[in-house]
């Protein structure tokens, strides 16, 4: 697998910023899986060199308020295959001189002329520039990069994306969907994602797209879409009651500890899928 180069995390948003800054989102042309067309800013610590080069997005990263803060990039450096995190000011379109983080300070300027505008050197400056590193990294989500060829949901002005996919969202806004209606799988958003990726436990996805990504050879491997962790296979979720579909749930950390929660499968009244421990205290 593609080593992955060290980063850290940025200034957040305040609570008082302005809700053009919390709205940012990446380009199109930034999201759409390899016929991305994008380069990002790399710097090389060992002879201090920075170019340009070519690089393909693998998915986008957020804060916990859902921020769009980094871009993870898949790139070539000396010949050698790397994944990293950049802020939009080391992100740029192809065949552009100016990266993202310039084209979006204009929109926010035009868009918050009525709003307070900001101290220089303010958190929320230092955010939307890029920011600066800081000493230890705060949690980040991690949100799957859009499936290769596929519109970003969130760009409504390319239009909606074809398949059975788009008719459930459509039928969701107009209130007609079931509560009890499956996940629709969130790689080819037509089949229903009921299986779950090992051992990452990441869910949403249908069997046909978990045995390609973890069928995966090529360079980097077969990864998981939403966390990029390295895959040893999938499995089937299997769903006794509709009402109630499965959510897998990993150990959460708040300020360096961990709260660690019990997986829904032993949670199970019948049939469960658990074997437990029979031997006597102290027996050994």
């Amino acid at each position: 697998p593609p080593p992955v180069r060290p980063r850290c995390c940025w200034a957040a948003v305040p609570m008082g910023a302005s809700e053009s800054a919390r709205s940012w989102e990446w380009p199109a042309g930034c999201l759409d899986g390899r016929r991305s067309r994008i380069e990002v800013l790399v710097h090389d610590d060992e002879t201090g060199q920075q170019q340009w080069v070519p690089a393909v997005p693998q998915a986008q990263i957020t804060d916990q308020q859902g921020r769009h803060t980094h871009l993870c990039a898949e790139y070539r450096w000396n010949s050698e295959l790397y994944v990293e995190d950049f802020g939009p000011e080391r992100v740029r379109l192809m065949g552009q001189a100016t990266p993202v983080s310039a084209m979006s300070i204009s929109v926010v300027a035009e868009e918050g002329r009525e709003t307070r505008a900001p101290e220089e050197g303010s958190d929320w400056q230092n955010w939307l520039l890029g920011g600066t590193s800081c000493a230890g990294c705060r949690d980040r989500q991690r949100t799957a990069a859009q499936p290769w060829a596929a519109p970003a949901p969130a760009l409504a002005a390319s239009g909606p994306p074809a398949g059975r996919g788009a008719e459930a969202d459509a039928s969701r806004a107009r209130g007609g969907a079931s509560a009890c209606e499956e996940p629709v799988c969130s790689v080819c958003m037509d089949a229903p994602g009921s299986a779950v990726l090992v051992p990452c436990l990441h869910g949403g996805i249908c069997t046909g797209c978990a045995r390609q990504i973890s069928e995966n050879r090529a360079v980097g491997g077969a990864r998981c879409p939403q966390c990029r962790t390295a895959i040893q296979g999938f499995v089937q979720a299997e769903r006794h009651r509709k009402q109630r579909p499965l959510k897998v749930r990993r150990p959460q950390r708040h300020r360096g500890t961990q709260r660690w929660r019990w997986p829904p499968w032993c949670l199970r009244q019948k049939p469960s899928q658990i074997e437990v421990y029979a031997g006597e205290v102290g027996g050994g």
